[in-house]
């Protein structure tokens, strides 16, 4: 596999890679509501589906790419697996399907229209189902006219990720908008990411689960 399509692997699988008054204490920002006390931290369901938007960009030795993508996210935590099927721009469109079976540490990217897979090892954190115990409030955001979501930050480290993510979230928990950012160690070496993605269209539970079926044509072997 070339430095390119090395690079190409990892942002796939970025796409797939993350995500709750008190007293105001500051208002000089009409849009952002400080709180001496945080709400309570909360969790997702365990399983659920949404449509998402997202701009990816990887810098790898000070060369550049950037991806928009398109589509459908599946979240699975009972199983430790997630699934996003989506149009993935970077000069031309293409429809791809991308697995992460984070049990077996493997990260599917599969060109449906080509029918060719590529298997790899996950590089980026696991999305959380629960906003972690380190994680900071930052304060009440109100987005567009009048949905209130509270905006957080949180720290992700492991042995080939440290990121650093901005996130909001409704008051029930559903996943609003996020940015992630920091440094991945992939088979390329070192690479720089940035991902902002926005929610929407939430739904809990998963109907169709054959979104996780991993084709024939693929090798399952990394």
């Amino acid at each position: 596999m070339t430095t390119i399509n090395l690079l190409l692997f990892v942002l796939l699988g970025l796409i797939l890679a993350t995500y709750t008054s008190a007293n105001p204490t500051n208002r000089h920002n009409e849009n952002l509501v400080l709180y001496v006390n945080a709400p309570q931290k909360c969790c997702t369901p365990y399983q659920w589906h949404a449509n998402i938007s997202r701009v990816e960009r990887l810098t790898f030795k000070s060369n550049p790419l950037q991806f928009e993508v398109m589509g459908q996210m599946w979240f699975d935590g009972k199983n430790e697996r997630t699934a996003v099927h989506a149009i993935v721009q970077n000069g031309h469109p293409e429809v791809v399907t991308m697995i992460q079976d984070f049990k077996a540490n493997k990260h599917y990217t599969i060109h449906n229209t080509y029918k060719k897979c590529e298997v790899g090892p996950i590089v980026y954190p696991k999305p959380e189902r629960c906003i972690p115990d380190d994680a900071e409030f930052l304060g009440e955001e109100i987005l567009g006219e009048s949905l209130k979501v509270n905006s957080w930050k949180a720290p992700f480290k492991g042995k080939t990720y440290d990121v650093k993510t901005h996130f909001t979230m409704t008051d029930t928990c559903i996943p609003v908008t996020s940015t992630m950012s920091g440094i991945l160690s992939s088979p390329v070496g070192k690479v720089h990411m940035l991902r902002m993605t926005t929610t929407f269209n939430f739904k809990d539970g998963i109907k169709d689960f054959s979104i996780f079926d991993i084709p024939s044509y693929c090798n399952k072997e990394l």
